[in-house]
């Protein structure tokens, strides 16, 4: 009895030490959130970016496409977040694809100039691999030529790693059907090809790849996934050149051809573990063991995704449920599925999934709501590409961004260690890495998101690329913090250090460098010439200089796809070019300049005098006193007009003819021009002969007077421009004229605006408006029923079409009965003749039986001739009744007997393939033109025969609405697009292909059914066919007829 108490307890006590069941997750992210509209319809997807690529704190989406489009979608963060920005940008990819060659595959994304803007590098096979350099503002600009590719290269993926550490991101190439590649960032935007291995020859068919530091060194290592070989586990050896680890792990050892891998810490030891996604279904889990006796990983194979039975592409590692521990969503060809870590490194069993069947290739996550929680995006070849939000929505979180100084600029590879603060110190929560490279040929932003449950005090240990150390205490969560690898005055000297160097280590830099030189030194030597030597003002200088400005400006907006050299290059070209002509222009001015500044000083003295003379006559005496003085005028007379149209000489220097009389026409001519010269010689000789120059004084249309001038020397005579200005002192000896004679010329206007002739003028203008007036009207009229005739006939002439495209089909159903009665009664004439030799008297039974046998074929005959003969009678009828010759007057019908003419008709035309049903539910007799209204639904009916390109029907039906009738017509075709919708009751427009429509039809069909006092509708939806409903009044009083 103690024995069984004892085992008995024994047994209690064993059974509560076993560790209980881990409950099983109830989160979905899935199944249950599935987002439609966000994005545009995208498939044929491969590789995926989710990232801000403008730095508005919106995560963006790039898609890589197989052989479509490539599409960028900009996160503006609105109701529909996303925007499509792949024309603007110019990232669209390579649209050449043929066969198997021009793929595009993956898409990476990283700052790899440190510029502060992410830049996109497209894996693709022959020419579509690309290096897209970000220049803000949505733009990118082609920098693939930087890469410096020798020989064919077929991409898979691009790997943003810096192997080396110096602070600039270099990028490894998967390809497929060569050696993988490793270009060495210049520093100076261009990259360098290096070899990568000294140990082994690469030849395999290299797919993904991913990067860290799984050995804890401090250097960035790799692990490629191969077909037909083993995958690669590189180990780098700090200088930038790797080596492969010979574990004997089954990825490693045998050729099972894997797709992508990824390294995260899922059992948050403080070490990388790894995840390769086999293209045979298995998902290897390799976890790191790594210590101070070296690298070490071993499998474990007891995980629930071990064998998922599809090919599996991605494997995208998050904290989804934002419990501390890292997550896992798989894509396959297949079922995608989400997998939730159990809290000790392992995974559930059971799995969250969509439970479509889907090609599904690529993912990232990224938080596009910006609450707390990661959101996923699938990248599917066969269907399109899926946004899955997250549903946890939870505040205990903190998101982190780097900013690299002497590291790169996104701080791949810096490592994180998180701390909680408790009362006996710090507790281990968990280890991450910086990446921009996840999943399958895929890439996501560098932040770090990590979940802090109900700890209210966490330390974060930020270690960068460089070994500079920062540590971060933080209290308030549920928001983003940025650690900087340095602040302030150290971070400011790194960065111009750095940007220096990229500067300087630039080829073109120094040839670009005395370029800029020697513009500068060209420009400012011409200004400071026109500053000393030229006399130019401020402005002249300011003006100069913001000319030059915006030429650069223009030059470097139309240059802007060419490099720097050449557009200062042709900088430089225009400027020198410019400056010499602009000197021997300024030389030459300044010469005149100098001439002229003494003409013009006695001029502007004169000008200065003449508003102050009020007087006529001394006005003229002072002019030609003045002008006389000028050094190439010899003789100065001034004439003044008087109110008989004549000429008197005010004041002369010498003797000049006292009275020059004019006609209106000379007159005319002087209001015409500012000077008059030897060479208009009808002007000219009314003066004295030794006149060679004369200045009118006037002022708008009124001639004052006129200056005479005689130049005896005239190859030294003055130039334009002072003739310009004696021209000015004559247009203000009018203004001083003008102001004498002020007082009469106003009497005079007066006295002319209130004169009954120019009463009678207007009267006589107003009759002739009116005169006008009315002739137009009448044309108008005219044109008016000009234009009703020509409607009239073009209704008679769409009608006189119809009946023309039918005549066809009426030729060829009247053909087939007429031959056929044409052949039985040649066959009837031979049966006659063979009766006609058998009617002899027989005796003979065999030869009755064959006389009662003719007879029965001949009986046969005839009746199929007659029914040939009714054939041709009903298409003859109903020819009649679309026609409806003899019934083109007004009377009562019914629809059925218009729609029953009407599929006769069009009974040849009507494929097999459609079905009509005819459904007239009501059919009322009516007033109505029979022919008109054949006409509107036989147009109706073909139009929709021909909107029916395959199997389809036509329904046909008719109802009774109040006092009217409705008739609908409608067909399973294309449809009609909405653009079209608005015009197609317009005369002439159609969409058929030439001479198969005029265009008239629908506008003739509704013309007449507004005669009928009645309307016609169109209803269409895209791919969903057309519905044309006609609406007649049962009662009709008179047709509407033409005005």
């Amino acid at each position: 009895m103690k024995r069984f108490i004892f085992c008995l307890f024994s047994l209690i006590i064993f059974s509560s030490a076993q560790p209980a069941e881990k409950q099983q997750p109830s989160f979905t992210m899935l199944q249950s959130n599935q987002i439609t509209g966000m994005i545009p319809d995208i498939d044929d997807a491969y590789g995926v970016v989710f990232r801000d690529l403008n730095n508005d704190d919106h995560p963006d989406l790039y898609i890589t496409c197989f052989r479509n489009l490539n599409r960028l979608l900009i996160n503006n963060g609105g109701l529909i977040p996303f925007v499509d920005r792949t024309v603007f940008s110019g990232t669209g990819g390579y649209m050449m694809t043929h066969g198997n060659t021009n793929l595009e595959l993956g898409a990476n994304v990283a700052d790899y100039d440190n510029d502060g803007l992410p830049d996109l590098f497209l894996a693709g096979w022959g020419k579509t691999h690309k290096l897209l350099r970000n220049q803000g503002q949505v733009t990118f600009e082609d920098a693939t030529e930087n890469l410096n590719i020798p020989g064919k290269m077929d991409a898979n993926q691009g790997l943003w790693i810096d192997v080396d550490n110096d602070g600039f991101l270099d990028l490894y190439i998967t390809d497929e059907h060569q050696s993988n590649r490793l270009l060495k960032n210049q520093q100076n935007g261009s990259f360098k090809e290096v070899i990568w291995t000294d140990t082994f020859i690469d030849k395999a068919v290299s797919q993904g790849a991913s990067n860290c530091d799984f050995d804890l060194d401090g250097d960035e290592d790799i692990y490629v996934s191969n077909w037909f070989e083993p995958d690669y586990l590189l180990v780098n050896d700090g200088s930038g050149k790797f080596n492969k680890l010979r574990f004997k792990l089954p990825t490693l050892v045998d050729s099972v051809s894997t797709n992508s891998s990824s390294f995260a810490d899922f059992d948050n030891d403080g070490d990388p573990d790894l995840l390769v996604a086999g293209n045979n279904g298995v998902v290897y889990y390799y976890e790191n063991q790594t210590d101070s006796n070296g690298v070490n990983f071993i499998e474990k194979n007891n995980h629930p995704f071990y064998n998922l039975y599809d090919r599996v592409f991605g494997i995208l590692v998050e904290d989804f449920n934002m419990d501390g521990w890292l997550d896992c969503f798989i894509t396959t060809r297949g079922e995608n599925r989400l997998y939730i870590n159990d809290g000790s490194g392992g995974f559930f069993a059971k799995y969250d999934s969509d439970k479509k069947l889907l090609y599904s290739t690529g993912s990232s996550a990224e938080d596009i709501d910006r609450d707390g929680d990661l959101d996923i995006i699938v990248s599917n070849k066969s269907d399109n590409s899926q946004v899955y939000l997250n549903p946890t929505n939870s505040r205990n979180y903190i998101r982190l961004k780097f900013q690299g100084v002497t590291s790169n600029r996104d701080a791949v590879g810096t490592k994180l260690f998180f701390y909680a603060r408790t009362d006996s110190g710090r507790k281990f929560l968990g280890y991450r890495v910086v990446n921009v490279n996840t999943s399958y040929l895929s890439s996501k932003t560098p932040d770090v998101t990590f979940a802090t449950r109900d700890f209210k005090q966490l330390s974060v240990d930020v270690i960068f690329p460089s070994g500079v150390s920062v540590t971060k205490e933080y209290t308030r969560f549920g928001r983003s913090r940025t650690v900087r690898e340095y602040r302030n005055i150290i971070q400011a000297y790194y960065l111009t250090v750095k940007a220096v160097k990229i500067l300087v280590n630039r080829p073109s830099f120094w040839i670009n460098s005395l370029l800029v030189l020697a513009i500068f030194i060209f420009i400012a030597t011409y200004l400071f010439l026109g500053l000393k030597r030229y006399l130019w003002s401020a402005f002249n200088i300011s003006f100069q200089l913001s000319l030059w400005f915006a030429v650069s400006l223009v030059l470097f907006i139309f240059l802007r796809a060419a490099s720097t050299f050449t557009i200062l290059l042709t900088i430089f070209s225009i400027a020198l070019f410019s400056i010499i002509l602009l000197t021997i222009y300024s030389e030459h001015f300044l010469r005149l300049r100098r001439k002229r500044d003494t003409i013009r000083n006695m001029l502007q003295k004169l000008s200065d005098r003449i508003i102050n003379i009020h007087e006529n006559n001394l006005l003229a005496k002072e002019v030609v006193e003045t002008v006389n003085e000028h050094p190439e005028i010899k003789e100065v007379c001034f004439y003044i007009q008087d109110p008989a149209n004549k000429l008197n000489l005010a004041y002369g220097s010498n003797s000049f003819t006292k009275t020059i009389a004019f006609d209106s026409i000379f007159e005319s001519t002087l209001k015409g021009k500012n000077s008059f010269s030897v060479a208009e010689k009808n002007i000219i000789e009314i003066f004295d002969p030794s006149i060679n120059l004369i200045l009118p004084v006037k002022r708008k249309e009124t001639l004052f007077g006129v200056i005479g001038l005689n130049m005896p020397n005239s190859s030294s005579a003055i130039n334009q421009q002072d003739i310009t200005q004696l021209s000015s002192i004559a247009s203000q000896s009018a203004i001083a004229i003008e102001n004498n004679n002020y007082i009469k010329e106003t009497a005079d206007l007066i006295e002319q605006l209130t004169s009954a002739k120019i009463k009678e003028q207007y009267v006589q203008q107003l009759e002739k408006s009116n005169s006008d007036l009315d002739e137009k009207n009448k044309e108008l009229s005219r044109l008016f029923k000009e234009l009703a005739e020509k409607e009239s006939q073009l209704i008679h002439s769409e009608k006189m079409a119809s009946l023309g495209q039918l005549v066809a089909g009426i030729s060829h159903e009247l053909n087939n009965p007429i031959s056929f009665i044409y052949t039985n009664m040649k066959v009837i004439s031979d049966y006659i003749e063979d009766l006609n030799s058998l009617l002899t008297p027989v005796s003979d039974t065999s030869t009755k039986q064959k006389i009662d046998s003719v007879l029965e074929e001949l009986k046969s005959i005839i009746e199929d001739s007659s029914n040939g003969s009714k054939a041709i009678k009903e298409i003859v009828y109903n020819l009649k009744n679309f026609s409806r010759l003899d019934e083109a007057e007004w009377k009562e019908s019914q629809i059925s007997e218009i729609i029953s003419s009407c599929l006769k008709i069009l009974k040849p035309q009507i494929p097999d393939n459609i079905n009509v049903n005819l459904n007239l539910e009501d059919d009322p007799r009516f007033f109505c033109n029979p022919g008109q209204l054949n006409q509107v639904f036989l147009n109706l009916l073909t139009n929709a025969i021909q909107a029916i390109k395959e199997e389809g029907s036509i329904g046909i039906k008719s109802k009774s609405v109040g006092k009217s009738i409705e008739v609908s017509v409608s067909d399973s075709g294309s449809g009609i697009p909405k653009e079209i919708i608005k015009k197609i009751f317009d005369p002439f427009f159609t969409t058929k292909p030439v001479n198969e429509g005029t265009g008239l039809g629908l506008s003739i069909s509704y013309s007449i059914i507004k005669k009928h006092n009645g309307d016609l509708f169109v209803k269409s939806v895209d791919n969903s066919g057309t519905v044309f409903t006609v609406k007649l009044p049962l009662k009709l009083e008179r047709p509407i007829e033409n005005e």
